[in-house]
Parts: structure tokens; C-alpha cells; sequence
């Protein structure tokens, strides 16, 4: 929020910023040479069994089609 008004700039994924770009609040700015990556971990309970959201969610991201999805929105 504090980039939207104009007082901060901040490193966020293009998934949280797309919004913001496309009402004209934010701006993306590529810097060469710099790639920003990271590693997103999925975790369970080894003491709880899964909820049904949690085993939906972990069977949609293992889809195949969903896979390069995911790999997309890094």
C-alpha cells in the first residue's frame, strides 16, 4: 500500500502486483541482471489427517497441466 501511494517501492511477485499494474497504481521495473526467485514448500500434519480443501489443493498442484502454472507465477 505504502508503493500505491507513492511513499516505498518493494520487491512482490507479479501475481500480488497485477492488480495494481493494471489500475495504473504500480509499475513494474525490471533490473538487469537481477533474477528473484524462490522456493515454495507444501507441508501437512503428520499428526491430523488432511481436510478435504488440503487434499484438493494438494491434487490440483500436482497436476500436470496445473505444474506449469505454478512454475509461471514465480
Amino acid at each position: 500500500m505504502s508503493v500505491e501511494e507513492g511513499i516505498g517501492v518493494a520487491f512482490v511477485s507479479r501475481t500480488v502486483a497485477r492488480r495494481g499494474i493494471e489500475l495504473g497504481r504500480l509499475k513494474e521495473v525490471k533490473v538487469n541482471g537481477l533474477s528473484l526467485k524462490r522456493d515454495v514448500f507444501i507441508v501437512a500434519s503428520r499428526r491430523h489427517p488432511a481436510t478435504q480443501a488440503q487434499t484438493e489443493f494438494w491434487n490440483f498442484v500436482q497436476e500436470p497441466e496445473n505444474v506449469a502454472l505454478l512454475e509461471q507465477a514465480v
